[in-house]
């Protein structure tokens, strides 16, 4: 214990200057916060409704004849004889190996000389004019090849670098690699309508068997919603609609200024990446709904409109390296299949800046990361949440029940830098920034909507190594169990506007805070609370904890048998350890001091162990119990140079004192009063300032050699 003690003093000086003095909230007023501020969440994600399609949504060309181009047998024969309908200079695209295709406008079968297939590849090259409207040639061409290309010979579609209008939507296929490097393309349709699709509506292949090894690479796609008519009524729309496939690759896009929606909508999609794409620009005139740039979802028709409503949901996603700059939400999803969880999301290594809302937002994902991404300016990090009941759905004839329901498990969060924004108003209300919430729900009545009434923990989260910082929230979990929260480093700056705490467990089983590293903050830097019901206990061990304006780790109405051990707490501008309406509880081996409240403080905990603890400098006492610490044991502990007493009791019975090292507090050694202590014996005083005989007042010491 001695080199426990002085191993820290180097790590206390250093933290010295960290501080500054400022009022802490009691346990009452924090518990009240949190739970106005977890009704706020509630609030917020009610107004996150979802995005419609306007009742004027189009899926094809704004003229009624570029649409017949979809229709099964449109294309007759020598339709395309005429060069300037699709390219423009009169040349016929080339293969790969630049030899040039048949007289005939023909393409070749790749079937017809079976032998050759391995060594044949295919490259269309779209010929048009800089500043032209690319929608109807592309579709043509990217029809033509729709059902020329296959597993064993895939098609690439090139669009040369320019810049082009998009006057409607763009509809790719299985088998074809649409690459647009150098090329802009801008919407410059009045309409809300998709910018890019796979397949047509008449499309009806549901699961994820629809389409096919689709890549899509390259260009600058511009949503360019101010030449959008009627952008305040209802309704946005996407840039790409992404549904029912398998193998999907989107890559090294920059995609801008979209209205209301999502940039990249995926639906019952499996195998697909995301990588080196730039997401840029939003109506701020709009507040509502999740807008996240990449939304992962479900394929029900109220949510991912003219796809098979069979619900799909995604599966295998990797979205990685990408940067989000200016946006109102990053990635994730805010809807979800009651029972059928998202599956092996990775999302990593991407830069989120400027993000009014969050970042990322995993709902009822499994097995999945989220993982070395920076987040700067963002007005929530990540948020990991099992069930959302208002925008949870049901395929037809679900039997369902609150027991049966799949829910998030197996999450990792980690090496993520978090810088988060100051508090904000979001469609009028205080938006309370944090770095990283892990929320299960609970729903009774109206609230419940028609998920079933009961509770859905969420469990198996990890959230290690991530650096947040900010005056927001650090860490929050809250209905949760089987999780663990180490080695993160919180640095919080305190709010005027809200309780900022850097740990912070509610309503809890077995969670494990290990190893964090938290400063700052206007609340207490660990806080745990009405978890007692669980009875899985609760481990807070080796964090250390410095500076905080609310105290140092504060508990109360945690299990029994939970434990606070090997924790450094300094410099709280309130107590160092504070916990109260516990049972049975270890508080040990922990280094507190320079507090500017009490060293531990436990009020009404019956059974609980205080021992092996170096509690020195602190401006009250050392170590106090009170109002019925019932049965509790003192012992082995170094009370030294507090400003109050070593060790007092109050109003309690049964307390054993044994073993403990006094020294040099400025007030008595040792103080009891209204209490009874059943054993006391070899605890040491010297030095302190009133007397270092015990201090008794109203009670009885049983002394024991």
């Amino acid at each position: 214990m001695r080199k426990k003690f002085f191993a820290t003093i180097l790590s206390i000086i250093l933290a010295v200057s960290l501080c500054s003095p400022a009022y802490a909230s009691n346990l009452n007023q924090i518990e009240a916060e949190l739970k106005q501020k977890e009704l706020e969440m509630e609030q917020q994600l009610d107004g996150e409704t979802q995005e419609e399609e306007p009742g004027s949504f189009q899926s094809g060309y704004s003229e009624d004849s570029d649409r017949t181009i979809f229709q099964e047998g449109a294309f007759t024969e020598g339709e395309f004889e005429k060069s300037d309908e699709i390219w423009s200079d009169g040349e016929t695209p080339a293969f790969m190996d630049g030899s040039a295709e048949t007289d005939s406008d023909e393409i070749p079968d790749v079937n017809d000389n079976p032998e050759e297939k391995e060594d044949i590849s295919y490259e269309k090259i779209l010929e048009i004019k800089d500043g032209d409207d690319i929608t109807a040639p592309l579709n043509s061409l990217l029809y033509e090849v729709k059902d020329l290309a296959s597993d064993d010979h895939p098609y690439k579609v090139i669009i040369p670098p320019g810049s082009y209008e998009l006057t409607g939507t763009i509809s790719t296929y299985s088998n074809i690699s649409l690459y647009a490097a150098g090329a802009v393309i801008t919407k410059t349709s009045s309409r809300k309508e998709v910018m890019l699709r796979l397949g047509s509506p008449e499309d009806i292949v549901g699961g994820y068997d629809g389409y096919r090894n689709i890549t899509i690479e390259g260009g600058t796609w511009d949503a360019n919603y101010k030449s959008v008519e009627d952008k305040e009524k209802e309704g946005g729309f996407v840039d790409f609609r992404i549904g029912h496939a398998t193998n999907v690759v989107i890559k090294d896009i920059t995609f801008l200024n979209n209205l209301k929606s999502h940039f990249i909508e995926l639906g019952g999609v499996k195998h697909a990446q995301i990588v080196g794409c730039t997401f840029r620009g939003y109506w701020k005139g709009y507040e509502e709904g999740g807008q996240e740039c990449i939304q992962i979802d479900s394929c029900i028709q109220s949510i991912f409109p003219e796809y098979v409503s069979d619900g799909s949901v995604c599966e295998d996603i990797l979205i990685q390296n990408n940067v989000f700059d200016d946006v109102f939400a990053g990635v994730g999803s805010h809807s979800m299949m009651f029972d059928r969880p998202y599956r092996n999301i990775v999302i990593s290594d991407n830069t989120f800046t400027n993000v009014k809302k969050r970042a990322v937002w995993c709902l009822n994902y499994q097995d999945s990361v989220v993982k070395n991404n920076l987040m700067k300016n963002v007005g929530g990090g990540v948020y990991v949440r099992s069930i959302y009941a208002k925008h949870t759905y049901f395929l037809d004839g679900q039997q369902v029940s609150n027991k049966q329901n799949q829910q998030s498990e197996n999450v990792i969060v980690e090496d993520n830098r978090i810088f988060m924004s100051d508090p904000c108003m979001v469609e009028g209300k205080l938006w309370r920034s944090y770095g990283i919430w892990v929320s299960g729900g609970e729903y009774k009545g109206k609230e419940a909507y028609n998920v079933p009434e009961g509770g859905y923990a969420i469990k198996g989260i990890t959230v290690k190594n991530n650096l947040i910082s900010g005056s927001g929230d650090g860490i929050y979990f809250e209905i949760a169990g089987s999780c663990e929260c180490t080695g993160n480093y919180i640095n919080l700056r305190a709010s005027d506007q809200m309780t900022n705490i850097g740990l912070t467990g509610r309503r809890c089983s077995k969670i494990q805070f290990l190893e964090n590293d938290i400063t700052g903050g206007k609340g207490p830097g660990i806080y745990m609370s009405d978890s007692i019901g669980t009875k899985k206990k609760l481990t807070i061990s080796d964090n250390s904890v410095s500076c905080s304006q609310g105290g140092g780790i504060w508990f109360q109405k945690i299990p029994s048998g939970s434990a606070l051990e090997r924790n450094i707490v300094m410099k709280a501008e309130k107590d160092g350890i504070y916990g109260q309406s516990c049972s049975n509880i270890s508080v040990k081996d922990n280094t507190v001091t320079q507090n500017n409240g009490k060293g531990i403080l436990i009020q009404s905990c019956t059974s609980t162990k205080i021992s092996d603890n170096t509690v020195t400098r602190n401006q009250s006492d050392g170590i106090q119990a009170y109002a019925k610490c019932n049965n509790g044991i003192i012992s082995d502990n170094y009370c030294g140079t507090n400003k109050g007493k070593g060790i007092q009791i109050l109003d309690s019975t049964g307390v054993t004192a044994c073993g403990n090292l006094i020294r040099k507090n400025n007030s008595y050694g040792f103080a009891c009063k209204n209490s009874n202590i059943k054993k006391y014996a070899e605890n040491s005083l010297k030095g302190n300032g009133y007397s270092d005989k015990i201090y008794s007042k109203s009670s009885k010491i049983k002394y024991v050699k």
